[in-house]
């Protein structure tokens, strides 16, 4: 029992699993680049999971009975003598709980936004591209002991929380560890939902309050009797198959009861044009509602979106190849550090400067049209299921001032949605 021992206490399958998370999947980074980065969901999920079955069964224990190819193995071997052999197996067929949170995440993509290009570069002087995506894992692993005559095996479950390795049951408590607000619901409140046409629907609720979110049920013929955390300006939000998420304000410490309406989704397929011909470039077009949620069309892996009534500020952009180059260039930067001995401890300060050296950087992609605009989208028109977005062109550029001031003509040029 000394590998499941070993395993309560130290969650070493944790840490393996954490590395491969961040090893095969997009989680923290920043590109140098002016167009969006796009992931397929369940390609980043399918690729966590093989890369999980690969990784998990290369774990090893110290002992006789394998050989190792090379020293970068020696990574795989975990430090716990046996006399055995052991195998650990994870199977991409078995239950595997994947979630995966944060801007620009969607049911189907996840997109990373470039930031530098709304005010046109000419702060910065070039785009960047930054990510960062939150990971729930939990899957069963398998361990298998043998002494050539008989087999003994035993399953855990590894549980990555947040990017982070469930810490052992026997590791010591931190200080900072924040409070699960969700263990403390103490307040009786009761949620009625409805559609758009006030006809009852059913919803799974969930109360938000500080940065957690606590489950609350199912509501069952529109209604639901729960018990929430006493929270002051939380929220109540609702998802349902066929309706877009709902939020509501709710102080729980003060109020009892809420009525949430749903509206309904309207699966559409879009086409984009630019001067009035269909384009085959790369096209990112968001849907920024006013409730806060925003959705993303990737043409061409993506060209259809739910999308329910309501206003919308509507932002299209049209990429195309590019072998634009940012020379290197070096940046002065100074600050303000205490001075050494006795002045320094009365406060008294000193410049200091470093030189920031920005290495070349080729633009694969520029920004050649697009528009932004607010606009109502009626639910009658959505429910036609089709739609064309017409932008207007910036031209190719040629150089990084003309770059630059594509993005300052992109905020001035509108965006047309027509439903035919």
């Amino acid at each position: 029992m000394s590998i499941y021992n070993k395993q309560l206490k130290e969650a070493f399958f944790e840490n393996y699993s954490v590395d491969v998370l961040r090893l095969y999947t997009p989680v923290d980074g920043v590109e140098v680049s002016c167009s969006p980065k796009i992931w397929k969901t369940r390609d980043v999920m399918n690729e966590l999971k093989n890369a999980l079955s690969a990784n998990l069964g290369s774990i090893k224990f110290k002992g006789d009975y394998y050989t190792l190819q090379n020293d970068k193995n020696k990574y795989f071997v975990v430090n716990l003598p046996v006399g055995k052999d052991v195998s650990v197996m994870y199977n991409t067929n078995w239950p595997t709980k994947i979630e995966i949170y944060g801007d620009g995440v969607e049911d189907e993509i996840m997109t990373a936004k470039p930031v530098g290009n709304q005010q046109g570069l000419g702060v910065m002087g070039f785009c960047y591209l930054p990510y960062h995506f939150v990971y729930d894992v939990s899957f069963p692993v398998m361990v298998q002991i043998s002494d050539g005559m008989e087999i003994f095996q035993f399953p855990v479950v590894v549980v990555v929380d947040k990017n982070k390795p469930r810490q052992g049951i026997y590791s010591e408590i931190d200080e900072n560890e924040q409070i699960d607000v969700c263990e403390f619901k103490t307040q009786d409140i009761s949620i009625n939902v409805y559609d758009s046409n006030l006809n009852v629907a059913d919803a799974e609720l969930s109360y938000g309050c500080f940065n957690q979110r606590c489950s609350l049920g199912k509501s069952l013929n529109g209604i639901l009797n729960a018990k929430a955390p006493a929270c002051v300006n939380g929220y109540i939000e609702a998802r349902a198959e066929g309706y877009a998420p709902a939020k509501q304000l709710f102080s729980s410490n003060e109020q009892s009861s809420a009525d949430v309406i749903l509206n309904k989704e309207y699966n559409v397929d879009f086409e984009v044009r630019v001067d009035g011909s269909r384009v085959n470039e790369r096209v990112l077009v968001i849907f920024n509602s006013e409730n806060g949620n925003s959705k993303s069309l990737v043409l061409p892996e993506v060209s259809s979106l739910n999308l329910s009534e309501g206003q919308y500020g509507i932002s299209a952009y049209v990429y195309a190849n590019s072998s634009l180059k940012i020379p290197e260039s070096t940046k002065r930067q100074c600050t303000e550090v205490p001075r050494s001995g006795l002045l320094g401890f009365f406060g008294a300060t000193q410049e200091q400067c470093v030189d920031i050296t920005i290495p070349e950087t080729i633009i694969e992609s520029a920004l050649v049209a697009g528009g932004m605009q607010k606009d109502y989208l009626l639910a009658s028109d959505l429910e036609r299921g089709k739609a064309v977005i017409s932008v207007s062109s910036l031209g190719k550029p040629n150089s990084i001032e003309e770059l630059q001031n594509n993005f300052e003509a992109f905020n001035e040029q509108g965006v047309d949605i027509s439903f035919p």
